[in-house]
């Protein structure tokens, strides 16, 4: 004899259509409101997560292709010196006349090329000057002077201590994008005083608040940009303000 539980399966059974789905296995597969919320916040949290770490590695991509580039200023500089009985060029010909820079000297020189002088992927507006574009500075007295006044190598007791480019701004508007040829030595000119109406120093912290450097020995390094201005004794400068 069939029970109730037995009749009841068969009526469904006759009711329910070849292939369809049972009434009590049906269920609903839409997201509800509070659902895609709850899926859109996790994927916020993820992105917050994850940008910060992106954004470093894209800065440390820059940094990187950064030294890469101002350490072959440091080589074209090298071959230059050895051409030119060991007298770093001048920041500027002519007594700084508005003539060639350095930059001009050693582009023109074949020394090396202008992509190269212009190697920060993150500067947007690079000096340029009579064909030539550099995203770099020398340090202007000590190491580089207006010509025809030169500096020779032999003067500087340690090459391996005496910053030959580095990262530049533009002095007066202090735009890290913008770049200048030359910056100031930080002791004869204390950091965001005014000399003839400009701003001194120059060096820009594009890179993780910090600068790449090339020094006379050929070698390449970053600096914390606060520190770099702090480097006014002889024992830490780098500037070759002691010789």
């Amino acid at each position: 004899m069939m029970s109730n539980w037995g009749r009841r399966a068969a009526i469904e059974a006759t009711e329910t259509p070849s292939g369809a789905t049972p009434p009590q296995a049906r269920h609903d597969s839409t997201f509800t409101l509070i659902e895609l919320l709850v899926v859109i916040a996790i994927i916020a949290i993820l992105a917050s997560m994850l940008l910060p770490a992106l954004t470093n590695a894209q800065n440390k991509a820059f940094q990187t292709n950064c030294m890469s580039s101002i350490k072959q200023v440091g080589i074209a500089f090298a071959l230059y010196l050895q051409e030119n009985n060991y007298q770093i060029p001048p920041y500027a010909d002519h007594n700084c006349a508005g003539r060639r820079h350095w930059y001009n000297m050693l582009g023109d020189g074949g020394y090396i090329d202008n992509d190269t002088l212009n190697g920060c992927p993150l500067v947007t507006a690079p000096n340029t000057r009579f064909g030539m574009k550099t995203s770099y500075a020398c340090v202007y007295s000590h190491v580089s002077r207006c010509g025809p006044s030169f500096v020779r190598t032999v003067v500087f007791k340690d090459p391996s201590r005496v910053a030959l480019a580095i990262d530049s701004q533009v002095v007066w508007g202090r735009n890290p994008h913008a770049s200048y040829p030359l910056m100031y030595c930080p002791i004869c000119n204390a950091p965001g005083t005014l000399s003839g109406g400009r701003l001194q120093n120059g060096i820009s912290n594009r890179h993780q608040k910090g600068a790449n450097i090339v020094f006379l020995d050929g070698h390449g390094d970053w600096e914390l940009g606060t520190r770099l201005l702090t480097m006014r004794q002889r024992e830490t400068e780098i500037w070759g303000h002691y010789k």
